[in-house]
């Protein structure tokens, strides 16, 4: 097998094709500014659905406030189970050294 001596003409020949080739594949000044104007579009969405999602997470914690606050309210009416027993057996044995009937 021989070797073929590459001479400067077949070297300028392959660096043109590797040229050729890149030009080819290389985004003209056209493109890409219709890539960034897509991508300065689509951040102008996303700006706006965080903007949104921004406006719902403080609606939810001005409900959820509220809610807090109305539980609190709403325990301060209820007497605890503990005490219930306890008031109910006082109660009880009154009826019973009274004489009075139960209702239950």
């Amino acid at each position: 097998m021989t070797k073929k001596k590459t001479t400067i003409d077949d070297l300028a020949i392959m660096v043109k094709h590797g040229f050729d080739h890149i030009t080819s594949t290389m985004a003209d000044k056209n493109s890409i500014n219709k890539r960034f104007d897509r991508l300065e579009g689509d951040m102008t969405q996303v700006k706006g659905d965080l903007s949104n999602l921004k406006g719902e997470v403080l609606h939810l914690n001005a409900v959820t406030t509220t809610i807090q606050r109305d539980v609190a309210e709403i325990r301060k009416q209820f007497v605890r189970r503990d005490e219930f027993d306890d008031l109910f057996g006082r109660v009880s044995y009154l009826e019973r050294k009274l004489g009075i009937k139960s209702g239950k």
